[in-house]
Formats: C-alpha cells, structure tokens, sequence
C-alpha cells in the first residue's frame, strides 16, 4: 500500500515537472532589427590657452636729477656776490637747481609695460548627438506562424517562448 501510494506521488510529480516544462518553447527567429533614435548629449568642453597681458608699469620715484641739480645750481650761485650775497645766491641756485633737476626727471620715458603670459582656461556646453539602440524588433517563427515583438536586447537565434493553452469555449 505503501509502495502504490509512493509511485502514485511520484507520478503525479513527474507529471507537474512535464507540464510545468512543456509551458515554454523555443521559436526561432528570423530577424532582429535594431530600433535606434538620435539622443542629445551635452559635455563640457574646456580649452587651455595662453593670454598676454599688459602688467602697469611701477613708476621709481627718482631723485638723481633733482640732487645733481641743487649741487650744480649751488656752485653756480656761489660764484655771485659777496657775503651774505654770496649764501643768498647759492640758495637761489641750489634752489633753481633743484626745480630744473626735478623737471629733468620728469621727463624721462615713463617705464614700459611688461607683457605677461598668463595661462586661461576657457569652458563652455558643446551639444552632440549619438544613436543609441533602444530595443530590437524581432520577427520570429513558431509553428509555421510569423510573429513579431520589441525586445530591450537581441536573443539570437532563438528566442523562448510561453505556450499556453486555454478553452475555446
């Protein structure tokens, strides 16, 4: 009794496994064409470059003229006059000496200015556009039937299908 009720329970096992197995099928497939479509991408693209720039010029006070003046115009004074005469025209001088020297420098070509490499990196969006394969369209075969479906990946030769049965009734 056992033993039938043993068998009885693997047979119905075995049976559940087959129609269970038997649900799908493979169908093969005739084509599969990629569905592809234009997409935009944005990237940013940057480029290094080198800019000159005019650096100011540092203007040097310079007091030589100024100096060498009150020392020439003192010594040129000293020669008039007598007494205090003399004093008073070497103050003039150095004095006079002084504004022209001062003058003199005045004159003088300002520094040039320098120019400087300075490196620049310059971004901006640059917008392209790729084709990117959204899914395939298969046409396949089973049974001496044409079907056809849109798949997210292409499934070779052979695509596994459900089989099912239902009343017609």
């Amino acid at each position: 009794m056992k033993t039938k009720l043993l068998s009885l329970a693997l047979l119905l096992g075995a049976t559940t496994a087959f129609a269970q197995t038997s649900a799908t099928d493979y169908a093969r497939v005739r084509s599969a064409t990629p569905q592809t479509e234009r997409v935009p991408v944005n990237r940013n693209v940057c480029e290094d470059r080198m800019v000159y720039q005019q650096s100011a010029p540092v203007a040097q006070p310079s007091y030589g003229g100024t100096v060498l003046g009150t020392i020439v115009g003192g010594a040129i004074g000293s020669r008039f006059g007598g007494g205090d005469g003399r004093i008073a025209a070497t103050a003039v001088g150095a004095g006079l000496g002084a504004v022209i020297g001062n003058n003199s420098d005045r004159q003088q070509p300002a520094p040039t200015a320098v120019s400087q490499a300075v490196p620049v990196r310059e971004c901006h969006q640059q917008t392209t556009y790729e084709m990117r394969t959204r899914g395939y369209l298969i046409d396949y075969e089973f049974q001496g039937r044409h079907y056809s479906a849109t798949l997210p990946t292409d499934p070779g030769q052979w695509l596994r299908v459900n089989v099912s049965v239902t009343p017609a009734g």
